[in-house]
This record gives C-alpha cells, structure tokens and sequence, in this order.
C-alpha cells in the first residue's frame, strides 16, 4: 500500500534492487537525461526569473519600477561560508 512505503518487504525490495543491477545501462540513461532536465530547469538563471515574475505578478503597477533592482542583485549577491 502507499501508506507503508516506509516499511518495505524484503522480496519487493530485493526485486527493485534486482531489477537497477539487470537493467544498470538503460537506468543509467535514463537518471542523466532527468540530471540535465533537472540542471536545466532549476539553474540559477531560471530561478531568478521565476521569483522576480512571482514578485512581480502581486506588486502594484506603480511598483514595477524595482524590475530592474532584481538585475544587480546577483552582482552584488556575497556567499558566506
């Protein structure tokens, strides 16, 4: 059941392991075409556009003079580690 995903049976799991050893080329192919999807659709770039187009999208008219203040962030974004 969906519900007891959490609690595998042995002889399901062994099947599923099984089955990625068997079949290791064709699941291999099929991660790294989901990889570069995955790269693609999240990258930073897209991220940004999708949050400026979200704050956009509820800001008033008279505020989408701050459009072009979402450009310079990225330049002057500081990684603290």
């Amino acid at each position: 059941a969906q519900t007891e995903w959490c609690y595998p049976e042995e002889d399901a799991y062994k099947k599923a392991l099984r089955n990625v050893k068997n079949a290791y080329t064709s699941k291999k192919k099929v991660a790294e075409e989901l990889k570069m999807s995955l790269e693609e659709r999240l990258s930073n770039e897209n991220m940004y556009k999708l949050i400026v187009d979200q704050i956009l999208e509820v800001c008033p008219e008279d505020m989408i003079e701050l459009e072009g203040f979402f450009d310079s962030l990225e330049e002057e974004l500081q990684v603290h580690e």
